[in-house]
């Protein structure tokens, strides 16, 4: 890999700006799709507290089975 000898902020931004323009034509390229049109996952909250409720279902279960 070869080094860069980027320095300062313009220069860093610059650099940044051609890199993800780069890599956004690399998915184009490659037939992918683009981050803004990929579906929206759920919240990693929305996820936790289903987890949790599908847990309370099954320890109701186990406990009524008894």
């Amino acid at each position: 890999m070869e080094s860069s000898n980027v320095r300062g902020e313009e220069a860093a931004s610059r650099t940044h700006f051609m890199v993800g323009g780069k890599v956004r034509q690399t998915i184009k390229d490659i037939g992918s799709v683009l981050p803004e049109h990929l579906p929206t996952e759920k919240h990693i909250k929305e996820v936790k507290k289903e987890i949790k409720q599908q847990e309370r279902i099954e320890k109701k279960k186990i406990k009524e089975s008894v």
